[in-house]
């Protein structure tokens, strides 16, 4: 009997040393299943939420490195900045695969001389692991207590002060031009549908054209 229990004992050890070394694997197979169709290419919907094109950009209050950001005027690029505005980069699938996207394409768009900038509600330390693990090198900002997407006209209501989601935007990007004003906006209703990186890029350098 003794013996019998001994064997259960180390075959459940063994399934928890497994589960505990196969887990992140199969968590990202799983995001991967989840994200797999996430990209389209281009903004069709009627869904417009926010500061209207035309408009300047609307002041921020978020947190980049220890600083208080209140404009976009430090990071422009020379002929515009794309400013992405992502749920989570904690707990959202499809936030952390379109931010990581738009870092490997960084480069592309700094060739076309477009700035990228980021905003999520998490905090600084929240995105850390994130920023980390893929080297991203363009700025994610951290919002202050949803001020920003308030600001932006982008809140998503569906969540009260207090709930773990609360703060959150809908997530889409502005494109600025040298200005500061607002040329063109990407949102899509459906949050698990994304414009992808190259798509982003060409729309953003047809709006900055005219």
């Amino acid at each position: 009997m003794k013996k019998a229990l001994m064997s259960i004992f180390v075959i459940i050890l063994l399934l928890g040393v497994l589960g505990f070394i196969y887990k992140a694997p199969l968590i990202e197979k799983a995001k991967e299943a989840i994200t797999a169709d996430m990209y389209v290419s281009a903004d069709t919907d009627s869904f417009d939420p926010g500061t209207d094109v035309g408009q300047s950009f609307p002041k921020i209050d978020a947190t980049y490195n220890g600083q208080n950001i209140s404009s976009l005027e430090g990071f422009a690029g020379e002929k515009g900045t794309i400013f992405v505005v992502s749920r989570s980069v904690v707990w959202c699938p499809y936030c952390m695969k379109q931010m990581h996207g738009l870092n490997e394409h960084l480069s592309e768009f700094e060739k076309a001389g477009i700035k990228l900038v980021g905003l999520t509600y998490d905090s600084p330390q929240d995105q850390k692991a994130f920023k980390n693990k893929y080297s991203i090198n363009y700025p994610i900002l951290s919002d202050n207590n949803a001020a920003s997407v308030i600001n932006l006209g982008i809140l998503n209501e569906e969540y009260n002060p207090g709930e773990e989601a609360y703060g959150i935007g809908h997530p889409g990007a502005f494109v600025l031009d040298a200005d500061g004003m607002i040329v063109g906006k990407v949102f899509i209703e459906a949050y698990s549908s994304r414009v992808d990186a190259e798509s982003l890029l060409n729309y953003a350098e047809s709006v900055l054209k005219r």
